[in-house]
């Protein structure tokens, strides 16, 4: 099992507005054989860091799953706990949006995010 995470992702107002109001996750899995596993946990982190978003998903073999969350939040924290036999075929990557535009600022790949 691996463990990564996006590290805490500051998203307070600025000018009446936040930069990043929905995440969208891509998760791949490159292998021509096996699945691979993400649980997926979404953390306001408030004073009380509270969790809103916790989903499993099986990523078949050779294919990418999008999933889009809220993230309308002064901050927040995405971590993914990847298991199966194609562990390795599996990456993921953390887009913020908002009204539909990718935030170069919230952007993470599999070469950023934190092995936890």
């Amino acid at each position: 099992m691996l463990l990564l995470t996006t590290g805490p992702i500051e998203n307070s107002l600025q000018n009446g507005t936040r930069t990043t109001k929905r995440v969208l996750i891509k998760i791949v899995n490159s292998s021509d054989v096996n699945t691979s596993t993400v649980e997926i946990v979404g953390t306001n982190l408030t004073a009380n860091q509270i969790v809103y978003v916790s989903e499993l998903i099986t990523i078949p073999v050779n294919s990418v799953i999008s999933k889009d969350y809220y993230a309308d939040l002064d901050g927040f924290q995405f971590s993914f706990h990847i298991s199966g036999l194609a562990l390795s075929q599996t990456g993921i990557s953390v887009w913020g949006k908002s009204d539909g535009v990718i935030q170069a600022t919230h952007r993470l790949v599999l070469s950023e995010l934190k092995i936890n």
